[in-house]
């Protein structure tokens, strides 16, 4: 388990659009599991207090077997992953 932290210029003070949530969502896979990885997202749900991204990812497109979680409170700014190698 680490701590770091992901940057995204977007306004979340005047509501959340789904452009701004799959930039956070997108942003935060790419910290975490690199530019390298094939990536599909498979769900996307959002308000203005939390965003829920689930992925799938592999090495390549015929290794999509992985998956990775992420929640994003936007209250407190936070952001929980789960993933598998």
């Amino acid at each position: 388990m680490k701590s770091m932290d992901v940057f995204v210029c977007v306004n979340i003070s005047d509501g959340l659009t789904e452009k701004e949530a799959e930039l956070i969502a997108g942003t935060t896979f790419i910290q975490v599991k690199g530019e390298y990885v094939w990536r599909r997202l498979d769900a996307l749900t959002f308000d203005d207090t939390q965003i829920e991204a689930h992925y799938t990812w592999g090495y390549d497109k015929t290794d999509l077997g992985h998956v990775y979680n992420m929640t994003a409170d936007l209250t407190t700014l936070q952001i929980t992953v789960d993933h598998c190698f």
